[in-house]
């Protein structure tokens, strides 16, 4: 009896699971940005490993968003804005702003940096 309700139950998970597969929307270009951007904060706020061999190789936190944006793909002037906001209480709001120093970092960082598929892949199906 509890044989017959296990392949009851394992039978209509795999049919409802078919069913909804189907109906799951993909997420547009923008939405998959956003996802990557907001993964990388979570990445800096925790202060992952990745993080940590970053700064500990003398890089800054702009250097860090930027890197992994341009390995990712998402555009350097969304990326820099998102950075500008994240940052903005923890940096010096003027030079964020102002923009001179850091988004010069940003900048380098950003261009010196090829592109990644295997990267974004595996960020965009990062479960946080």
């Amino acid at each position: 009896m509890k044989t017959e309700e296990n392949n009851f139950l394992k039978n209509f998970m795999d049919r409802l699971h078919e069913a909804t597969a189907g109906t799951q929307r993909e997420l547009t270009p923008e939405q998959l940005d956003k996802k990557i951007m907001n993964t990388v904060r979570v990445w800096w706020k925790k202060g992952n490993d990745g993080y940590q061999r970053f700064t500990d190789w003398g890089k800054s936190d702009p250097e860090f968003f930027a890197n992994n944006f341009a390995r990712a793909g998402v555009g350097m002037k969304e990326g820099w804005e998102f950075t500008k906001k994240t940052l903005t209480g923890y940096l010096d709001a003027e030079s964020l702003e102002d923009g001179e120093l850091l988004h010069d970092e940003y900048k380098k960082e950003y261009q010196r940096t090829p592109f990644d598929q295997e990267f974004r892949d595996k960020i965009v199906k990062y479960k946080k």
